[in-house]
């Protein structure tokens, strides 16, 4: 067995052949400076359990597909054929978006509405004790929620449509040259 080393992972490979140090640096090198990578990777390798935790966690993270592929070591194009051909791999990233979204839009809400939380705070006699406290509502929060869910009504920009009908213009025209 070899040590194979490749931009994107680090594996074994069974090897019939010897090869000297000295090789192996100049093919790692090379193919280093090429951007090119010894080992394929494949949608095999992204289906198991493990794998899909890792998935999952990227996408939760608020990762982009190109982010997320960047990782797995292929292309943005590549993960969207295997999330057409997988359904596992298609659930760990849909899945994961849709919490994190959710978690991100009840945690604005809240801060839009104000709430109360406990906090561990130390006494004068240096004693820890439980205290609630209320986060008041965050104004940024509010305008955000509200311009997003009520557009037509919570908008900076107004579009004002006036019409107006110009009746004797050659009177004007006639009155600037009279004086």
């Amino acid at each position: 067995m070899i040590l194979w080393y490749s931009a994107r992972n680090i594996t074994l490979v069974p090897c019939w052949f010897k090869f000297s140090l000295r090789a192996i640096f100049f093919v790692l090198v090379g193919h280093l400076k090429k951007g090119v990578g010894l080992m394929r990777v494949s949608m095999q390798d992204w289906t198991n359990e493990d794998a899909l935790v890792l998935l999952s966690g990227w996408a939760r993270s608020g990762l982009t597909f190109e982010q997320i592929a960047g990782n797995m070591g292929i292309s943005r194009n590549t993960l969207q054929n295997w999330r057409k051909k997988s359904r596992e791999i298609h659930e760990a990233l849909r899945v994961s978006k849709e919490i994190a979204d959710c978690h991100v839009e009840n945690a604005m809400f809240k801060s839009a509405i104000g709430f109360y939380y406990k906090e561990q705070v130390v006494t004068n006699k240096g004693e820890v004790v439980w205290v609630e406290k209320y986060e008041k509502p965050n104004t940024t929060a509010q305008i955000f929620y509200l311009k997003n869910r009520k557009p037509s009504v919570w908008t900076d920009r107004r579009e004002i449509k006036h019409e107006a009908k110009i009746e004797n213009v050659e009177y004007i025209a006639e009155w600037g040259k009279n004086e």
